[in-house]
């Protein structure tokens, strides 16, 4: 399942964007990476039911997140393909320390038939457990007296940097000091360190017209 929705995926990018294209050779490489490790893709599906999902979702949101950055760059020198780099994703896998929280528009299809079992009150517990709250936020980019995070932050995510973990920074983590699991851009709900840490205090500041 998994390689033939690559090997689609490759065809339709081959389609629009051509071989050479740095989005087909993404999928090309997915398609033989995950034909030469099959064997691992079924362990990883037989531990977590929800892994094809996970792994397909995460692949195609690095695919949106580098078509973004080409419709806003002004010239091909401002694009970055590192998000387009299958090995960050495959690595992960492979060593079995992969992460992907499911947005909750992906809706699972259960095996389990209507009716049958215990049924969980999960809508408000869910929700809560997905919280996720910033223990070490930084003093300078907290929500200052006065400061209105509507007016400031609200919106200006994906107008910012894109960051080593291959999304943006999440304002409302970094800002406000919680955030949902099902961020989009949950993998910067972080410590912030080097470069990515220097280009969001940049980010926040030209927000704040400082």
């Amino acid at each position: 399942q998994v390689i033939d929705r690559f090997k689609a995926m490759q065809e339709l990018a081959t389609l629009f964007f051509q071989m050479e294209s740095f989005i087909a050779q993404f999928y090309i490489s997915l398609v033989n990476w995950a034909t030469r490790c099959k064997k691992i893709l079924d362990v990883r599906i037989t531990m977590d039911p929800k892994f094809i999902a996970k792994f397909l979702v995460a692949t195609d949101e690095r695919v949106n997140i580098y078509l973004d950055s080409c419709m806003k760059a002004e010239s091909p020198r401002e694009v970055s393909h590192r998000y387009l780099n299958h090995r960050s994703i495959c690595d992960d896998i492979e060593v079995n320390s992969f992460f992907y929280s499911l947005p909750s528009s992906v809706k699972l299809v259960s095996a389990t038939p209507p009716g049958a079992g215990t049924k969980r009150k999960a809508d408000d517990s869910l929700q809560q457990l997905d919280r996720v709250k910033n223990h070490n936020m930084v003093e300078a980019w907290k929500l200052r007296p006065g400061e209105n995070y509507d007016d400031v932050f609200q919106d200006k995510v994906s107008s910012g940097p894109l960051l080593s973990m291959g999304c943006y920074g999440c304002h409302k983590f970094h800002n406000k000091g919680f955030c949902y699991s099902d961020c989009r851009n949950a993998k910067s709900h972080c410590t912030l360190k080097g470069d990515d840490f220097n280009q969001f205090d940049k980010r926040i500041k030209v927000l704040r017209d400082e």
